[in-house]
């Protein structure tokens, strides 16, 4: 399934939905007995058991986009094409003369395979590891920006 979502629907209970001259799907329509797809699901359902709180995640992604997209942004100062955020970070980590901030330009590279790993492999990460990892990108910008002034 390669973590693509093809589709999903839900069907209402109500009638309201259904209205006249439409039936209501029966159930062992729709989950027929020894169902092939359904055993398939439930297993990868199994294997897939995410734990991660969902404000946690979204909080990370969301702050790890306005950082993505500063650092493409700046990096474009210096060279037009820069399509990912590992080639924004290496341009950056070529112009940059003062240590601190290309310390901190490093560090982001962690948090950027940091938010590989959450995206691709998110059973592996920890709550707490998604806590101590926000903390320290929030860190990381704050300092960054006093950098860039």
């Amino acid at each position: 399934m390669n973590n693509r979502l093809i589709a999903k629907f839900e069907i209402p209970k109500n009638n309201k939905f259904w209205g006249s001259g439409f039936m209501k799907i029966p159930k062992s329509a729709l989950y027929p007995p020894q169902d092939r797809i359904e055993s398939i699901c439930r297993e990868i359902g199994e294997e897939v058991s995410i734990e991660l709180e969902p404000t946690g995640l979204g909080q990370f992604l969301q702050t790890w986009t306005k950082i993505e997209q500063n650092l493409m942004q700046e990096a474009r100062i210096y060279k037009r094409n820069v399509f990912t955020t590992r080639d924004a970070i290496m341009v950056l980590l070529n112009v940059t003369e003062n240590d601190q901030k290309y310390g901190i330009i490093k560090q982001f590279d962690s948090i950027r395979k940091f938010r590989n790993k959450l995206v691709h492999f998110p059973t592996e990460i920890s709550n707490t590891k998604l806590s101590e990892n926000i903390r320290f990108m929030d860190s990381l910008w704050k300092n960054y920006k006093k950098k860039s002034r």
